[in-house]
């Protein structure tokens, strides 16, 4: 991991921002890689415990600019394996469904990203 253009004046806040924003950042980049490679993603499907904060999930849905369900239960860890594993229908009308409001403002810094990605890469391998 870099922190990209880290000044004196950035604080603790803005560090625990950059370093959410490379995690979902990275998680973008996976998906376009199955995306690449024949996946179709409309909308996406989250839970766990850290996306019970507002701001981050917010962080979400601009980074990757598709509609989102999370479940009004947060413990679900294990329910993807389960839909996975049979033909069990999952019942979706209780989940909050969660819009883009503000995408553009990450896509500099996604660009950012995957150029610096890009050039660490090179540089180790």
């Amino acid at each position: 991991a870099t922190f990209v253009g880290l000044q004196v004046y950035h604080t603790k806040a803005h560090l625990i921002r950059a370093v959410l924003e490379g995690i979902l950042f990275n998680l973008k980049h996976v998906l376009e890689i199955l995306e690449e490679n024949g996946a179709l993603s409309k909308e996406l499907f989250i839970s766990g415990a850290v996306l019970q904060n507002r701001d981050i999930v917010e962080m979400l849905v601009d980074i990757f600019n598709l509609k989102v369900h999370q479940p009004s239960d947060s413990e679900t860890s294990c329910l993807g394996a389960v839909l996975l594993s049979s033909s069990t229908h999952l019942d979706l009308r209780d989940d909050i469904i969660i819009k883009p409001q503000n995408p553009q403002s990450y896509y500099e810094a996604y660009n950012l990203f995957r150029i610096s990605s890009l050039g660490l890469e090179k540089e180790i391998s």
